[in-house]
C-alpha cells in the first residue's frame, strides 16, 4: 500500500501518513519509514489490542490535516485515487466513497472478468439507489472512504460494537445530520482477493452484519 501511495498523481510531498497497528508493527514501520521519507510525515502509532474501528479513529485523532483519507492494508489504492478524493471533498462534500475492485493474491489484475463479477459485492453497498447527479451513495466501505476532517471528528465511528456494524452506524449518522455525501467512481482500490475469503469469510460476515444491525437498531440503520 505505501507504494501505491508513493505513485499517486498527487503531490507526495502533502500527504500525511498515518499507520496505525500493534507494537511490532509500528517499530517496524518506523525503522522502513522514520527518516528520508518523501511524504510530508510518516508517523507509526502503537494500538496494541484496538480493533478494526477503534484503529481508525485513533489514526484520525493523530492526523493533522483538513483531509482524512481511510485504506486497509490489503486496500490497494490506484494511482488517481487521493487526488479524486480530495478533489471530491474541495468540491463541497463531506464525504466521498469510492470504488472497490478486486485483484487476486495469486496476482490476476483487477480487469480480469471473474474478479469484475466478484467484486460486485462490494459495488452494492456504494452505488446510489436513486438515480441523478446529485444522488448520494447507498453506503461506503471503511477500506476506501474520505471524509473533511472536522465532520469525521463530529461523528467517528462506534468502538462498542467491535469490528462489526459500526461503518453502517457511521453512515446513518452522517446521513440524518444532513452531511453532503458523494460516489467518487474515480476513488478506485483494488482489494486482495482469493475464492476462500470470498465465499467463507467476506458473505458470512457481510450476512452476520445485516442480521446484527437490524436487530440492533433498524431505525436508525433503515435497512
Amino acid at each position: 500500500v505505501m507504494t501505491a501511495l508513493l505513485r499517486q498523481d498527487f503531490p507526495i510531498g502533502a500527504i500525511e501518513v498515518i499507520l496505525v497497528g500493534s507494537r511490532e508493527q509500528a517499530a517496524a514501520w518506523r525503522a522502513r519509514w522514520g527518516t528520508g521519507t518523501p511524504f510530508a510525515r510518516v508517523l507509526a502509532v502503537e494500538a496494541d489490542g484496538a480493533h478494526y474501528y477503534a484503529l481508525k479513529n485513533e489514526g484520525a485523532r493523530h492526523a493533522t490535516a483538513d483531509v482524512l483519507a481511510f485504506l486497509d492494508s490489503d486496500a490497494c489504492p490506484e494511482p488517481g485515487w487521493i487526488g479524486a478524493l480530495v478533489g471530491a471533498i474541495e468540491r463541497g462534500a463531506d464525504v466521498s466513497a469510492g470504488i472497490t475492485l478486486f485483484r487476486g493474491d495469486d496476482g490476476r489484475s483487477p480487469d480480469d472478468p471473474l474478479l469484475q463479477v466478484a467484486a460486485a459485492i462490494s459495488w452494492g453497498f456504494v452505488v446510489p439507489r436513486h438515480a441523478g447527479p446529485d444522488a448520494p451513495p447507498a453506503g461506503f466501505l471503511s477500506h476506501n472512504v474520505g471524509f473533511r476532517a472536522a465532520t469525521f471528528r463530529r461523528h467517528a465511528y462506534r468502538t462498542d460494537l467491535g469490528r462489526t456494524c459500526a461503518g453502517s452506524f457511521l453512515f446513518a449518522s452522517l446521513r440524518d445530520a444532513g452531511e453532503r455525501m458523494v460516489l467518487e467512481p474515480r476513488q478506485r482500490v483494488a482489494h486482495v482477493f482469493s475464492p476462500g475469503w470470498w465465499v467463507l469469510r467476506l458473505h458470512r460476515r457481510f450476512g452476520y452484519e445485516v442480521l446484527l444491525l437490524r436487530r440492533l437498531d433498524t431505525a436508525s440503520t433503515r435497512l
